[in-house]
């Protein structure tokens, strides 16, 4: 199923600020996104890629989940190091079951 999200996105540095969760609801979810961007930090170009999410714990807010990884537009780094830093963060903000 197919969820269009209608946000406004303002920060184009990622930080994890930005991800909501709300401690009351608990659920498991697999929750992606194809609008991954960074640039290269060898030649600067763009570099796109998906995000897979798949979790159980606190009910991720998907417009703070999608504003999160939008704001890694102008970011210069490899994806690995990318996912690896919003895994981290996902992880130290949301403390997710699994």
């Amino acid at each position: 199923m197919y969820r269009l999200l209608d946000i406004e996105v303002t920060q184009y540095e990622p930080s994890k600020s930005l991800i909501e969760f709300d401690s009351t609801r608990q659920i498991s979810e697999l929750l992606y996104s194809h609008l991954l961007k960074t640039n290269c930090p060898v030649t600067n170009q763009p570099d796109w890629a998906s995000v897979y999410i798949d979790y159980s714990g606190p009910k991720i807010s998907m417009d703070s989940l999608l504003k999160y990884i939008i704001s890694y537009r102008l970011h210069q780094d490899f994806h690995e190091v990318c996912v690896e830093k919003i895994f981290y963060d996902l992880y130290t903000v949301v403390n997710p079951l699994n």
